[in-house]
C-alpha cells in the first residue's frame, strides 16, 4: 500500500517542505560546534562515498591511487563551480 505522498504530487511538495522546515528548526537549536561537527561528518560521508564508486569502478586501484583518483575528480569539480560562480571558460581536462 502506497501512501498519499507516493502518488500525489500536492502531498509529497508538501512532505518535502515540512521534513525542510524540521531539519531548518532542528539547525537553528544546534550550537556552532554541533553544526561543525555535522559538516564534517557529512563531508566525510560524501569522500568515502566518491572513494567507494571509485573503488567499485577500478577495483585494481590501491587505496593510495583510489585516493589520488577522487582528488582530481574534486579538483574537476571545483573547476565546474568556478566557471559557474565566476562566468569563465575552465579546461577541466588540464
Amino acid at each position: 500500500m502506497s501512501a498519499d505522498h507516493d502518488s500525489d504530487p500536492v502531498a509529497r511538495q508538501a512532505l518535502q517542505a515540512s521534513i525542510y522546515r524540521e531539519k531548518i528548526l532542528r539547525a537553528r537549536e544546534m550550537t556552532r560546534a554541533e553544526r561543525l561537527e555535522t559538516v564534517i561528518e557529512c563531508s566525510n560521508f560524501g569522500l568515502n562515498l566518491m572513494f567507494s564508486g571509485i573503488k567499485h569502478s577500478n577495483p585494481s586501484l590501491s587505496d593510495e591511487e583510489t585516493w589520488a583518483k577522487a582528488g582530481q575528480r574534486i579538483d574537476r569539480i571545483r573547476k565546474v563551480r568556478d566557471y559557474n560562480f565566476q562566468g569563465r571558460l575552465v579546461d577541466i581536462d588540464g
